[in-house]
């Protein structure tokens, strides 16, 4: 299966702006874009997400590879950037078991939102 995305997954909104990166997926573009987990995402391509559904949420990172994605990140230290990371194709095995962790979508691969 082809997935593009940043490589992260994010937990549901909690009242604060943005949404809290909860991990962030090995050699996708959020780990060479230096994001951690405890980070928080306030804005893609200049939209804030606090308050998107999920579903528009996965619209926002998920677009053509290599195409660049603009964040605006509030680090767990507080210090607020601008970070731009370049959407990866990846692939994944069609047969691997979903995520069993409550809450997360069942694919590996791509940005989630738990």
């Amino acid at each position: 299966v082809r997935r593009v995305g940043l490589g992260l997954v994010f937990k549901e909104p909690d009242g604060r702006p943005g949404r809290e990166v909860v991990e962030v997926k090995s050699g996708s573009a959020g780990e060479e874009g230096l994001l951690e987990k405890g980070d928080r995402v306030i804005s893609i391509d200049g939209t804030p997400i606090a308050n998107l559904s999920n579903q528009d949420l996965m619209k926002a990172v998920k677009d053509v590879p290599d195409t660049p994605a603009l964040l605006v990140v509030k680090k767990r230290d507080s210090t607020l950037g601008h970070v731009t990371l370049h959407r990866k194709a990846t692939v994944d095995d069609a047969t691997a078991p979903p995520s069993d962790a409550p809450g997360t979508s069942s694919s590996a691969a791509t940005d989630q939102v738990e």
